[in-house]
Formats: C-alpha cells, sequence, structure tokens
C-alpha cells in the first residue's frame, strides 16, 4: 500500500477544527485502495491489526458517517478534548486515529458506501459472522448507530431464536447440511470434526451478545452452549474431535457461571417433568417447555 506522511497544517486551520484545537502531529499511514475520496473531508485510521504496521487510513465524507449519528460527529470533529484520538493532517485534512480495529472500520465504511444489505448466511459459522457482522455489531454499539444495530440483531435473533419452534427449524436445517456433508461424493468420509464449520459457535457469540448488550439471543446461546460444555476446542495441532467444540478462553467468568446455573436449572426441570402428570399430553408439554424457554429468555 501507498504510504502517506503528513503535511504540516494546523489542525485549528483546517475546516471543522474549533477553538483551542491542537496543533499537527507526526503521522503515516498507508492508504486505503478503495475506499479513498478525493472530495473526502476526513480521514480516519484504523488500528493496525500488526504492531510494526502503519495505520490504514481512509478519505472519507464527514457528513456521511455524522448522518448516522451523533457520536460520530463528536468522533470526526478535531479537539483538543480527544482523548484517545489522535490528531493530524493531509493536504489540509484532518487525519483522525481511531482505536477501533480497522478490519471492522473497513467494513462499516464499505457498507455504507455501496448501500448494500448486510451480507449474511443462516446459521452460518463463527468464521463468516465474524467477517460479515461481528464487527460492524461493535462499531455500530460503539457510535450509536441505532438503525444498523436493529439489522444486526435481527440477524442474530434469526440464527439464535426466543421460541422453540424457531429454535426446531435451525435444527432441522443444520441436520440436512450434516447429511449433505456425509453423502458428498468427493470425500472418502465425513470427518465431523467438520460440524464447526457447518453451524454457528455458541460462546464467542455470548461474548458478543455480553459485549454489543444483545440479550435476547442469550438463552438460546447458552442452551446449546449447555449441550457442548463437554468438548471445548482442543489446542492448534491437536487432532480434532468428533462432535461440535466451543472456545472457553473467549467467556467471561460471569458467562460461565450463568453457564453453571442454566445447567442446574435444565437438569432440576426435566427432573420434576418426569413427575408431573401435566407433562404426559405432547400438547401441554410443549406448553410448560414453551413457557420455561421465555422464561429464561426474560
Amino acid at each position: 500500500m501507498l504510504l502517506v506522511p503528513p503535511d504540516k497544517t494546523p489542525v485549528n486551520d483546517m475546516p471543522g477544527a474549533t477553538p483551542g484545537s491542537p496543533t499537527v502531529v507526526a503521522s503515516t499511514f498507508a492508504r486505503h485502495n478503495k475506499l479513498w475520496f478525493e472530495d473526502g473531508n476526513v480521514i480516519i485510521c484504523g488500528k493496525a491489526t500488526v504492531a510494526d504496521d502503519p495505520p490504514l487510513g481512509f478519505r472519507v465524507h464527514k457528513s456521511l458517517l455524522a448522518s448516522q449519528s451523533f457520536a460520530w460527529l463528536d468522533a470526526l470533529t478535531p479537539s483538543e478534548h480527544s482523548d484517545s484520538r489522535v490528531i493530524a493532517a493531509h493536504r489540509g485534512v484532518p487525519v483522525i486515529h481511531l482505536d477501533d480495529d480497522v478490519a471492522s472500520l473497513e467494513h462499516l465504511l464499505t457498507l455504507l458506501y455501496s448501500q448494500t444489505y448486510l451480507p449474511s448466511t443462516r446459521l452460518a459459522p463463527w468464521t463468516e459472522t465474524c467477517d460479515h457482522i461481528a464487527g460492524i455489531l461493535r462499531i455500530a454499539t460503539k457510535y450509536e448507530m441505532p438503525l444498523l444495530c436493529t439489522e444486526i440483531v435481527r440477524i442474530l435473533e434469526r440464527d439464535w431464536p426466543t421460541t422453540l419452534d424457531e429454535w426446531d427449524d435451525n435444527e432441522r436445517i443444520l441436520q440436512r447440511r450434516i447429511s449433505q456433508k456425509s453423502r458428498d461424493p468427493t470425500k472418502k468420509r465425513f470427518d465431523k470434526a467438520q460440524l464447526d464449520d457447518i453451524g454457528p459457535e455458541p460462546a464467542r457469540i455470548i461474548a458478543l451478545a455480553l459485549e454489543c448488550n444483545v440479550r435476547s439471543i442469550l438463552p438460546a446461546a447458552f442452551y446449546h452452549l449447555k449441550r457442548i460444555y463437554q468438548h471445548p476446542k482442543p489446542p492448534i495441532g491437536v487432532p480434532g474431535p468428533q462432535h461440535r467444540t466451543f472456545v472457553p478462553d473467549c467467556l467471561p467468568a460471569e458467562a460461565l457461571h450463568a453457564l453453571l446455573l442454566g445447567r442446574e436449572s435444565i437438569a432440576c426441570f426435566v427432573t420434576q417433568s418426569r413427575f408431573n402428570v401435566n407433562m404426559t399430553h405432547s400438547t401441554c408439554c410443549a406448553e410448560v417447555v414453551q413457557q420455561w424457554w421465555t422464561d429464561i429468555a426474560t
């Protein structure tokens, strides 16, 4: 990528600068090859993924981001109270360094400029969820973009629903995928270690939901995590297990505590249901289970 050194234009001489704005500081960044518009009036740089690499700069339009939320307007206005932001300049255009992940910024800006729908595959594995929507949700939450957050939550709730009927629908979809993979004529046999590449992984979804306050998907995600809790993902280089796995290291202590309480609650519910005469009829059973699921969700 092209490395762009700063010029020496003071920030308080730039459009949109406020009285008391800091003077320019030296900064070098790599120019993004697509998200760089010559008529853009602000350059934002995301945090480099590799320590020694220069940050990646996006020359964009302040009005586009400011129209999404007041938080963006504040973040892109040069100020002496910049906190984690580092103000620099390039040919008179403010260069603002944010502490946000550069890949997440790139995904968000691409979405805003392309005006496309969020890419999402139903019951996608974490690698796809991470690439397509997780980073955007973090940025949208931080900069208070409610419409975008609502759209992403709708996608997550489709995979981690709040009703048993929707959950059962998802289970059937996953079973069909597994069946199709096992009959793939190009493979001699289906390795069950590939199950993690067929459907979503609950632990990292829980961590994302807690970080971005998406409470509605937690019951389903915790329920699925309970089912595979005894199978953590093995270290790199160790042969894969023959069942679904999860990544335990991403969960905070309070999530693990909630998981243990949930397992106990499920065990008590199952034990009590065996002695409840109202559970003998399938319709009653479904209603009671649905009510229990709803109680957990709230």
